[in-house]
């Protein structure tokens, strides 16, 4: 999750479209499948988690935090998901650890009802701020850093060329290299 924390730290700073093309070519270029894959479904809005409910985030930050004091820091924050990962207090015998986003993803798809408050704790208990709000605006699709066109564009080299055959080739190379369920080339 630290290098797709990071990924996504950087986008959200970034305004400017070309800059973040690069971001995203750097960060496929080096991500092992299949997380490469599933940021590229996450990005392009294809990748969904629907365990993950964000009463559920608010319930389990409520487990460990003052009603009132949550009330006041999600006013002045403004969002849940950052709200969380800044106020998260992990226990201090766990150690925090990079879980790979590839195993995130899948566990989170893989667990019941029951299984996911549970999931969900344990893994914001082990990443830093940075992945636990990446966890978080993974597991509820809150990501706003840039849609499909900016993600086709980085599978293809970030040229400045966008269109038609370009980003169906540019998706088929990224694609043929994700393993189901993500056959994104013909989107």
């Amino acid at each position: 999750m630290k290098a797709f924390a990071e990924l996504l730290d950087r986008l959200v700073l970034t305004p400017q479209r070309n800059a973040k093309i690069r971001l995203l070519v750097d960060y496929f270029r080096g991500a092992p499948d299949p997380s490469r894959g599933y940021a590229l479904a996450a990005i392009a809005g294809t990748l969904s988690l629907n365990t993950v409910k964000p009463a559920l985030i608010r319930d389990l930050l409520l487990e460990r935090m003052d009603d009132v004091l949550f009330h006041y820091s999600y006013d002045y924050v403004g969002d849940l998901a950052e709200t969380v990962s800044l106020a998260w207090e992990p226990p201090p015998d766990v150690a925090l650890q990079d879980i790979p986003l590839g195993e995130v993803v899948e566990r989170l798809q893989r667990a019941g009802r029951s299984e996911v408050r549970s999931l969900v704790r344990d893994f914001l208990d082990r990443l830093d701020t940075s992945g636990r709000f990446a966890l978080l605006k993974l597991a509820t699709g809150g990501l706003r850093i840039g849609g499909l066109g900016t993600a086709r564009e980085a599978g293809a080299g970030g040229d400045g060329r966008q269109g038609g055959e370009r980003d169906r080739n540019a998706l088929a190379r990224i694609g043929a290299a994700i393993p189901a369920p993500f056959p994104l080339a013909h989107r």
